[in-house]
């Protein structure tokens, strides 16, 4: 009786030493002993299982991959949003560019015609009114610009220079007396 205990004890620690090898070793003898265990109704006992990890680890990143795919084409909208906005820039600094220089222009071409008596005072009111003009113009287009820059604070300053008034010539006639 000891001696086939004996056996059976040997044949046992060297058939679970056989199987702990194989199931190391070859994926076939792991999968055959998986889905042998798979029907033991103990749930915890698959917890920390290579299958288990790998199911939860594909749905992971089946998830992040969902979740990367939002995200890259919410990505797609707002750089094509950002490219899209500033393609306006050079057209609204060109606009800024030409009205600068009119004003300039403006500026030194009725300095001459200032210097005439009466004609002097129309022509300043003129080149004036056409001043508040440009500039209210580039005031608003500095608005987009900035607007388009950060479109969180807006800060329009377009009715400073867009509320001014230039004075009548009868206002200024009756100002200095004539």
């Amino acid at each position: 009786m000891k001696t086939a205990k004996r056996v059976f004890l040997i044949g046992l620690v060297f058939s679970l030493l056989s199987l702990n090898v194989a199931t190391i070793v070859s994926a076939t003898a792991y999968n055959a002993l998986y889905s042998l265990l798979s029907h033991v109704p103990i749930p915890s006992l698959f917890d920390n299982s290579i299958k288990t990890k790998h199911k939860t680890s594909e749905l992971k990143n089946t998830a992040l991959i969902k979740k990367q795919k939002k995200e890259m084409k919410e990505l797609r909208i707002i750089n094509k949003g950002f490219i899209n906005v500033h393609k306006k820039i050079p057209s609204i600094v060109n606009r800024i560019r030409n009205r600068t220089a009119k004003i300039a222009i403006t500026g030194v071409a009725t300095i001459p015609a200032e210097s005439v008596p009466i004609l002097g005072i129309v022509t300043i009111l003129t080149a004036a009114g056409m001043e508040v003009y440009l500039s209210c113009e580039n005031m608003k287009d500095l608005d987009k610009i900035n607007n388009i820059v950060n479109p969180n604070n807006p800060n329009n300053q377009s009715d400073k220079v867009c509320g001014l008034q230039v004075p009548t010539i009868k206002e200024i006639k009756s100002k200095i007396g004539l």
